[in-house]
């Protein structure tokens, strides 16, 4: 009885061994797997932050992209709205920069300067400068005292969505009807007074961000009012452009056109400017 005893005593603690054995086994297959799932997951969160890296590192690119796009815009826009050297009594604006906000002027001057190749959104485009003289500045240059302007760019549309439609609607206090849209001359505003937003560029150099109606009515100061139109082109640029904006003026399709017309024999029709005499005084309505 003794040996058995000792026999079924021996046998339950080997059971007991082969048991604790297999949940020492089934823990470090647990362990294993555990440590296999942390190794996966550590992998996985190192994928992902490589790829958060490379979307930041793209963004970065793109971001660069975009504003070297647009510093290579605004300086092309400055580069050509500062190559005008028009202005009263032969002065130009290089260097005026009248204050933020609003300011009383005369519209003294709308120059077509003809149509190129849009390179930002690979287009043809028809741009006109309208020109601005501030008759409450006074400034100093070498023919003495005059006053200072500033020429705006635009595209050469008076659509109700294009900026020369929306500041020449301001300017008037009215919508343009179909009829007036399709008669429009826009050489009539010269001489009108207006008041006009002045801001900034990006490059920081002035513009003309809205006109409204004249807030101070201003007759044009001394000077002649300057208007070109392609329409009425002899060969002939007028005296108060510059040289530099005279070259300008050459890089248009209009005057390839002209050249083209010349050499091939035809003979071009010259064409007296009808630009509105300065009135006196400004009473009424806008005229326009």
């Amino acid at each position: 009885m003794i040996s058995l005893a000792i026999a079924l005593v021996m046998a339950m603690a080997m059971a007991m061994a082969m048991a604790m054995a297999l949940v020492m086994a089934l823990a470090m297959a647990l362990a294993l797997a555990m440590a296999m799932a942390m190794v996966m997951a550590l992998a996985l969160a190192l994928a992902l932050a490589m790829a958060m890296a490379m979307a930041l590192a793209l963004a970065m690119v793109m971001a660069m992209a975009m504003a070297l796009a647009m510093a290579m815009t605004d300086t092309n826009f400055n580069r050509r709205r500062n190559i005008m050297g028009l202005g009263v009594n032969g002065e130009g604006n290089v260097g005026f920069m009248p204050d933020i906000g609003l300011h009383n002027v005369v519209c003294c001057g709308v120059v077509d300067v003809g149509t190129r190749q849009d390179q930002k959104y690979n287009k043809k485009k028809h741009d006109v400068i309208i020109r601005f003289v501030f008759p409450e500045i006074t400034q100093m240059g070498d023919d003495g005292e005059y006053h200072p302007t500033l020429g705006q760019f635009y595209t050469l549309s008076i659509a109700p969505n294009s900026n020369l439609g929306k500041h020449l609607t301001l300017w008037r206090g009215k919508e343009f009807t179909d009829e007036e849209r399709k008669r429009f001359e826009l050489k009539t505003i010269l001489g009108i007074p207006a008041t006009i937003t002045v801001g900034r560029t990006q490059n920081g150099r002035a513009c003309v961000e809205s006109i409204s109606k004249p807030m101070k009515k201003h007759s044009l100061p001394e000077g002649e009012l300057e208007f070109f139109s392609f329409e009425e082109f002899d060969g002939t640029f007028p005296d108060f452009m510059s040289e530099n904006m005279k070259n300008f003026m050459k890089t248009s399709d209009e005057y390839q056109e002209y050249l083209h017309h010349v050499s091939g024999g035809a003979d071009a029709q010259a064409a007296e400017e009808e630009v509105p005499a300065s009135p006196e005084e400004f009473d009424g309505d806008i005229p326009f």
